[in-house]
């Protein structure tokens, strides 16, 4: 009988998965996932590019600290959504191709999400097999879910969330501590794949859970528990978070070192963290998922505006008859534990979403430790969708029992309950296919997609080992994502915005981080001005000398650039004739403007300073804002001099002599120059000043100073010399020693409990 049960049951997985399958097919067979907005999206902007490059250093061998690629030189690692150590991705992409292990990759956590939630309604629940197909049906399939494709890490970290779950209710049903210790592996994996945030979601919503069943409804299967819970079991709940965080030190101290040196080392503002907001009239999505294609195109929309909809990140469809489903039990269930529990956690979570419209995002925003950190709370639709998933099978259950009593043993009784069953999960299924699945382009060859363009291939030519950069007018104040045609989409790959120049390993100033480097942020603060009459751009004097400073030798845009000192190397014609969508803002607000695209242009900066240069002489200021206004004095020469943030007592006295400086050997996480002088002097090297980076002139040590408000320098003596920078995070050494005894202890703790359970 036990063989019998578990050969039905893995046969309801089996359906589970195929529907699933049967989805995302076209990607595992060459196709690409394309999103709204297409190329200005979160998934060709970050999310591919990154992984593609992330493919690249694992490959040759190398963990991906540091890339000189983006942002004058980021510290990838340190931003952790690239997920670096996440097991899959050591996995997939050490050894698949990058567009084969991206899409498996995404595909097995839907997977994932859909085996996890059936999991845990079958074993904590205790919901039939084909509520439990719907319920994971419903998760994975969601309307949160397909519109969050392009920030894949979000969705690695939520697919876990039902098994973090399961495990939770494990040890306050048993008590037992193995729980606490696999408890602590999910999260782990839930840290490691990248997304902050989302795990941050799940142990607020796995506490308030842990106290829901364990103290507020103490109620197992039927029975109340006569005594309260033990100190003990809270204390392995909360050990489990300590040990999921000591796994993952090797990940988070680099990240905690970059967020104290980034734009949110102080957290965000409260309308900066309540940015987006969620108007009541969206709710209509959950009924009308049609709707969606209407808010695109309301009046006045600005996605400069922090109260205009941002409707993907509010679109939460779940099906119809789930919603009835779910609808109907909380009506019927009240007195079921697991839907009182699911229903108050389904409020209390919109409640929350509603964000800065509602008291109660401010009060958890003011007490909550950390929240300060993270902004759009909407980003909580994921649980509700969860929440409504899970009650949805509850209602199935409630529907299938009323026809079990009203059939009773009649004759073929099975059958038809069988057959209600196999109706409901299908009708669920081709709802969210057609209403859900539509909101990803899944029509496109990878292969061609990803293709070379006619700029990349220029520019790699132009570039080749010179140590320049470019910078891309792409993503600067304009939206492509009205336009559909594909092919239009990939003609605006030519524009190369950050950090889409990656694939193309084509070195630029700009980056796309959720933590950036102040310093940095504000050499990049500038933009082109954009002459709405005239179609054209103009460069103000400090953005010139911003992007001299950063090397920056060809520019790319839309529209034309009138400047002197721009030379037109290259014009690339789009098909047709597109909208350029500006956001001006003005003492009116922002205003929208549209300019007729016809190509991309490339231009060559003749004002751009070499990556590397050798001075002789050097100025010492006392801090940043000295430093900016030394730099963008214009009778400042930064051929001939460097501006240090240091005690003028190391500063050498004026040098007569000359010297060059060339790369020799550039690597992601080291750099090799060759210098050769007639004096003393100074190596300034035009890559980002970060900690963890050590250098040595001919094996010997030498400190690393901050020179020109944003980059390095080191002190060079007289001759020929070798200088080989090198990059390890700092805290590198440190977090792997507290992952590794970490995970030590806690795996001798799961085999302890499983001995001991044996």
């Amino acid at each position: 009988m036990m063989k019998v049960k578990h050969l039905s049951e893995l046969l309801f997985v089996v359906v589970l998965v195929g529907l699933l399958t049967a989805v995302f097919f076209p990607v595992l067979s060459g196709k690409t996932f394309l999103h709204t907005g297409v190329v200005y999206s979160d998934l060709m902007l970050f999310n591919y590019p990154l992984k593609d490059w992330y493919r690249e250093m694992l490959v040759s061998g190398r963990l991906p600290f540091w890339t000189s690629l983006l942002g004058n030189g980021f510290p990838v690692f340190a931003e952790l959504q690239i997920g670096a150590l996440y097991p899959f991705h050591l996995l997939w992409f050490r050894v698949l191709p990058t567009l084969l292990a991206f899409n498996l990759n995404l595909f097995l956590h839907f997977v994932f999400a859909a085996i996890f939630t059936y999991l845990f309604c079958r074993i904590s629940l205790a919901q039939s097999k084909s509520a439990s197909v719907i319920s994971g049906l419903v998760y994975s399939l969601s309307g949160f879910f397909l519109t969050h494709i392009h920030q894949i890490n979000i969705i690695l970290v939520v697919a876990y969330l039902p098994l973090v779950l399961l495990a939770v209710e494990r040890l306050v049903t048993t008590r037992k501590a193995v729980f606490s210790f696999s408890l602590a592996l999910v999260f782990v994996f839930q840290i490691l794949a990248g997304y902050i945030e989302m795990f941050y979601y799940t142990v607020l919503i796995s506490a308030v859970f842990f106290v829901s069943i364990g103290v507020l409804f103490p109620e197992v299967r039927g029975q109340h528990r006569k005594q309260a819970l033990p100190l003990k079991t809270g204390l392995f709940f909360a050990v489990a978070i300590a040990l999921g965080m000591g796994m993952s030190a090797v990940q988070l101290l680099p990240t905690f070192e970059l967020t104290q040196l980034s734009q949110r080392a102080e957290g965000l503002g409260f309308e900066a963290a309540a940015a987006t907001a969620w108007p009541l009239d969206t709710f209509r999505l959950f009924v009308f998922p049609r709707a969606y294609d209407l808010f695109r195109s309301e009046p006045g929309y600005h996605p400069l505006v922090s109260q205009t909809v941002n409707i993907q990140a509010l679109y939460g469809y779940v099906g119809l008859l789930p919603l009835l489903f779910g609808l109907g039990a909380i009506a019927k269930g009240l007195k079921k534990r697991f839907v009182v529990v699911f229903a108050i956690l389904l409020i209390g979570s919109i409640v929350y979403g509603l964000g800065r419209t509602t008291q109660l995002f401010g009060i958890l925003w003011e007490t909550l430790p950390g929240l300060k950190f993270f902004r759009y709370p909407v980003k909580i639709l994921f649980f509700i969708d969860f929440c409504l998933a899970i009650l949805a099978g509850f209602g199935f259950d409630d529907v299938r029992g009323f026809l079990a009593r009203r059939i009773g043993r009649a004759e073929g009784g099975s059958k038809v309950l069988q057959l209600f069953s196999a109706l409901a999960v299908g009708l669920v299924f081709i709802d969210l296919f057609y209403n859900n699945v539509r909101q990803v382009n899944l029509s496109t060859s990878g292969k061609e997609w990803f293709s070379s363009t006619e700029a990349a291939e220029f520019l790699s030519r132009e570039l080749s080992d010179s140590g320049y950069r470019v910078y891309s007018h792409g993503t600067n104040n304009l939206d492509y994502q009205y336009v559909r045609d594909v092919g239009l989409q990939k003609e605006f790959q030519n524009l190369m915005p950050v950090d889409f120049s990656l694939l193309s390993r084509i070195p630029s100033n700009r980056e796309w981080f959720a933590l950036l480097l102040p310093r940095q942020q504000l050499l990049n603060g500038e933009r082109t001005i954009l002459d709405p009459k005239e179609g054209v751009l103009r460069l103000s004097s400090t953005f010139k000398r911003s992007l001299g400073l950063q090397s920056v030798k060809f520019l790319l845009a839309d529209l034309p650039i009138e400047d002197k000192d721009l030379a037109l190397r290259k014009t690339i014609p789009f098909s047709k004739t597109i909208d350029h969508y500006a956001y001006l803002s003005g003492d009116g607000g922002v205003q929208t403007v549209t300019v007729p695209a016809r190509a991309t242009y490339i231009y060559e900066y003749s004002g751009a300073y070499p990556r590397v240069l050798f001075v002789d002489s050097a100025r010492a200021v006392r801090g940043g804002e000295e430093a900016l206004e030394a730099i963008m004095d214009p009778a400042f020469d930064l051929r001939t001099e460097v501006v240090l943030e240091v005690p003028e007592a190391i500063l050498p006295s004026t040098g007569s002599g000359t010297g060059t400086a060339s790369i020799t050997d550039d690597r992601e996480n080291s750099l090799e120059v060759a210098v050769q002088s007639a004096s003393e002097g100074y190596l300034v090297l035009a890559d980002t000043f970060y900690p963890g980076w050590t250098a040595t002139v001919d094996g010997t040590s030498m400190p690393i100073l901050r020179a020109n408000y944003a980059f390095r320098a080191i002190k060079v003596p007289a001759g020929e010399h070798r200088v080989v920078f090198s990059f390890e995070p700092t805290y590198w050494k440190l977090g792997l020693i507290i992952s590794a005894v970490t995970l030590l202890i806690t795996l001798c703790g799961l085999t302890y409990t499983l001995l001991a359970k044996r």
